[in-house]
């Protein structure tokens, strides 16, 4: 049966780029899909081929365009109106491509679900240890994954610096999200791809500048938080910077499918690292420590510029070195049993 056609118009290339590079992962997608940054050029294009569904930006929305002959036509807009023919922009792909499938009653949406939406999986990185690398584990982890799968990087971290290592500055941190979700709003996924700031492929949801805010949520407000964003499916990873645990350590390593667990060879992090493992016994979820996959993270030197150094550490050594994390981890496919990863510290609760 051949493919139904549909068109994605809009003028800005990254966004557009963004549908470009995930059809290029994922070609048994129902439907053929081209993309344009030019409402000239999709004119073009439709005056040779009959499109099923047209997904344009309203700014686009011209009268030649409305003379083409779609089938379907949504409205890309920047925020969602409520009408069933508008689709909010700023979701991840998969979002977006299932709200426009879903909107189209004889289009093939069925089809989609294994392709669009796969188990979304909670990678958190932990260590009662300071200074052991677990913020830029947690970023290189991320970034590396996002390359082939849309990530999520959620940060706990007290004192945070990234928006000062990031040059990025947003209005809406991880507290106004857990906010969105309390008050059960509809655009709750909206929010937080609007909120997060991009790191290459990374989406970065930067932590709160007062994290007093954080140790008021309650055990159910934070399961609910990470419900929702695993159950939208529009994330297939969740990479969580676990800080302190925000008072929910407890709640947020449960849900995590690895715990990455950086570990310090000196005596005093080794003190610390056992009285972790006597609270753990204390826990009733023996699965937690079964789910740790201790480190021993290399070196790491801040450069004298920290000008785009997150991303330039996928490229070094250390990005080497979290490839063969995520290797042997199982995090993307069967573990390899024969681990080269250093783990001499043999945490093991």
């Amino acid at each position: 049966m051949k493919k139904k056609l549909l068109a994605l118009c809009d003028p800005e290339k990254d966004f557009a780029g963004r549908f470009t590079d995930y059809f290029g992962r994922h070609r048994d997608f129902p439907c053929e899909v081209r993309v344009f940054t030019s409402a000239e050029a999709l004119i073009a294009f439709a005056d040779r081929a009959a499109i099923d569904i047209l997904l344009i930006n309203e700014s686009l929305l011209s009268d030649e365009v409305r003379r083409i002959a779609a089938g379907h036509t949504l409205l890309l807009t920047e925020q969602r109106n409520g009408s069933s023919d508008a689709i909010g922009k700023y979701q991840s792909a998969p979002a977006i491509l299932r709200a426009a499938l879903a909107a189209c009653p004889d289009s093939p949406a069925g089809e989609t679900s294994p392709q669009l939406r796969p188990p979304t999986k909670t990678l958190v990185v932990y260590s009662p240890l300071g200074r052991c690398g677990r913020t830029t584990f947690a970023l290189t982890l991320g970034q590396l994954l996002s390359r082939d799968h849309p990530t999520l990087f959620v940060s706990l971290e007290e004192n945070a610096s990234l928006s000062g290592l990031l040059h990025a500055e947003t209005s809406a941190t991880l507290a106004d999200m857990i906010f969105s979700c309390r008050q059960q709003e509809k655009d709750f996924i909206s929010s937080v791809a609007g909120a997060a700031v991009p790191l290459g492929g990374l989406q970065v949801l930067m932590p709160t500048p007062c994290p007093e805010e954080l140790y008021t949520v309650r055990r159910e407000e934070w399961e609910d938080f990470f419900t929702r964003l695993e159950r939208d499916g529009s994330y297939e990873y969740l990479v969580v910077d676990a800080g302190c645990g925000a008072g929910a350590l407890r709640t947020i390593l449960g849900r995590a499918d690895v715990i990455f667990f950086p570990l310090l060879t000196d005596d005093f992090s080794r003190a610390k690292t056992e009285a972790f493992r006597r609270r753990l016994a204390l826990w009733d979820d023996p699965s937690v420590g079964e789910r740790i996959f201790p480190l021993s993270l290399p070196a790491c030197r801040m450069p004298e510029t920290t000008d785009r150094y997150f991303e330039r550490l996928t490229a070094m050594p250390f990005g080497d070195y979290v490839r063969e994390v995520i290797r042997t981890s199982g995090v993307t496919g069967p573990s390899v049993q024969s681990s080269p990863i250093p783990t001499s510290n043999g945490f093991s609760p």
